[in-house]
């Protein structure tokens, strides 16, 4: 990803962990925040190569949604909303790139 599109997938992710802290340390969301703490640290890395943070923003993506489908993490409205912000993003503009490191099925 170009770095417009790792500040985007940085803006999105952080809107989604403020959204998660607001809804407490209760069930997995320790857990889908070190994903996100993760992955914000490679996507803000200047020196980062593209190909490192398409895998960040692919593996922090790939975390959530297993946290969110299995019904471990309990999302608010707000937090759901940067979600769907997240999913449109990664099947959106981010779609080709995470392709081609192998990310969600985005067939």
């Amino acid at each position: 990803m170009n770095r417009e599109k790792c500040r985007r997938a940085t803006e999105i992710l952080a809107s989604l962990d403020s959204s998660l802290a607001d809804g407490g340390e209760k069930g997995a969301a320790p857990v889908a925040r070190e994903a996100i703490a993760a992955a914000t640290h490679v996507l803000g890395d200047e020196t980062a190569s593209w190909k490192a943070s398409d895998y960040a923003l692919a593996r922090a993506h790939a975390k959530l949604a297993r946290l969110i489908g299995y019904g471990d993490l309990e999302l608010t409205e707000t937090a759901r909303a940067a979600w769907r912000d997240l999913e449109d993003f990664v099947y959106g503009e981010a779609r080709d790139d995470l392709r081609g490191v192998g990310g969600p099925n985005l067939g």
